[in-house]
């Protein structure tokens, strides 16, 4: 997504997954130990290609990547100079709902609309005592998450480990990315 925003790639912008070195000594590896070689950013994000989102990251810089992380609603991103560009990948502690919670900016076209586990109290005669009326503050530029979420629609794509287009019996668009960092992790 922050990518896309700031202009740096789109869809079909061919990127790079060979092996790199990062801050000295790091060299990021793939979640099988291989490289695809040039790719389109939709192929790389569909197939889980770690070397370009770390490329990436380190482009954007990792901290204006985790002010964006917080912005949609991540909460245990405290001390910023403690991660490197492999927070992209999945090198840092995060919570489920913080996940879930930044995946619905997507979903909202850019809207943060904050997780609430109670969505309605009733006392026993049926009487609302409290009801959850979601509110979202526009947090991420809804064309650029439009574009991530195309990139990412099941329905258009193949999904690489399956080699098959996605059916939802419904006709609803589904987008979705799931991931590995390094030696099936």
């Amino acid at each position: 997504y922050k990518g896309i925003e700031e202009g740096l790639i789109s869809a079909n912008t061919i990127l790079e997954d060979v092996p790199i070195k990062l801050e000295g000594r790091y060299k990021p590896t793939n979640f099988e130990g291989g490289y695809r070689g040039s790719q389109t950013a939709t192929y790389m994000l569909n197939t889980s290609r770690n070397i370009p989102a770390i490329v990436l990251v380190d482009r954007i810089g990792v901290q204006k990547f985790l002010d964006e992380m917080r912005e949609w609603g991540y909460t245990t991103f405290l001390k910023s100079n403690a991660y490197g560009s492999a927070v992209s990948i999945g090198g840092a502690d995060s919570k489920g709902i913080d996940i879930a919670q930044g995946d619905s900016v997507l979903a909202n076209n850019g809207k943060l609309v904050k997780a609430e586990s109670v969505v309605k109290i009733t006392n026993a005669n049926g009487e609302i005592i409290f009801e959850h009326n979601p509110e979202g503050v526009q947090v991420a530029d809804a064309g650029a998450a439009f574009i991530t979420n195309q990139m990412t629609n099941w329905k258009n794509s193949k999904v690489a480990s399956q080699n098959k287009t996605i059916q939802i019996s419904d006709g609803r668009d589904i987008s979705g990315k799931t991931g590995t960092s390094e030696r099936y992790k």
